[in-house]
């Protein structure tokens, strides 16, 4: 075998396996993308959020500067989405949100707005939607 067709074997085989390497990036990119799109909030509204998103793990009722507000945590995003706490959406009594974190364990901002977001009375789904309060 000559040494420029040993050459060329070895620039194909090095080609595709960086070629490999970029479309799994690329693949894992995206995948983080469409977990990113999930978690971000769907409309303004708690009721458009209970309509929109997946189905909450959690509704917790907290306190800020004497006002209520209620944390909604949502379920972790897939594995791929490299998330380290799960999304929490906050809403007034009015029902709209107000705030929300797509990774609350890597959010010390939201955390320092929001410090109680896990230490709230715990709510149920009926619970929740009695709180908002209904339009005038």
């Amino acid at each position: 075998m000559r040494a420029t067709s040993v050459r060329r074997q070895i620039f194909w085989q090095c080609a595709v396996i960086g070629l490999v390497y970029v479309l799994g990036l690329v693949g894992v990119a995206a995948l983080r993308v469409v977990a990113y799109r999930e978690v971000h909030p769907h409309g303004q509204t708690l009721r458009e959020h209970l309509a929109a998103m997946p189905a909450p793990v959690d509704y917790r009722l907290i306190e800020r500067n004497g006002t209520e507000y209620l944390a909604v945590r949502g379920p972790m995003p897939p594995t791929v989405a490299f998330a380290s706490g799960p999304p929490v959406y906050v809403f007034d009594r009015a029902g709209m949100r107000t705030d929300y974190t797509h990774d609350s364990g890597d959010d010390p901002e939201f955390h320092r707005r929001w410090p109680g977001v896990y230490h709230g009375k715990q709510m149920d789904r009926t619970e929740t939607e009695n709180w908002v309060a209904p339009n005038p």
